[in-house]
């Protein structure tokens, strides 16, 4: 029994050696193979090769992107110099048109003045004359 023990630990503890695991490929299945890999390959170089054309068009059209954006930021500039002097102008003519109003008025209160003091001196007139007239009427 002892014996049979130890058979059995020998067999228990005793290193395995793996085994070959062979894989029988046949020739025309080998060349069927390496003709799918030989696709599968070209395939790849090819999307590969459309992938850097996306993103060289990617690239160009984001820099386009960038340039538009540049002048669009550029053109608000103007847009808002141009409001300014815009609002500036709008001022400046609104200021000569109250100032044109303003001479209108001062012309017209000039000419009543100068009216009324024609009239005053009129009446003056008239009144000296109606006294010369009185007085040569007398003598």
């Amino acid at each position: 029994m002892l014996q049979q023990l130890q058979n059995l630990m020998a067999l228990l503890f005793k290193e395995k050696k793996p085994r070959k695991q062979e894989l029988l490929i046949k020739p025309d299945e080998t060349r069927k193979l390496k003709s799918e890999l030989s696709e599968a390959q070209h395939a790849l170089l090819g999307a590969k090769k459309q992938i850097q054309n996306f993103t060289e068009q990617a690239n160009l059209w984001m820099k386009k992107a960038a340039t538009l954006q540049d002048k669009l930021t550029a053109s608000e500039a103007h847009v808002k110099v141009l409001t300014g002097v815009l609002d500036e102008s709008n001022r400046t003519i609104e200021a000569l048109q109250l100032a044109l109003e303003q001479q209108e008025v001062e012309k017209t209160e000039g000419l009543q003045s100068y009216i009324n003091e024609l009239e005053a001196e009129m009446d003056e007139a008239i009144v000296l004359i109606n006294s010369y007239g009185l007085k040569i009427g007398k003598a």
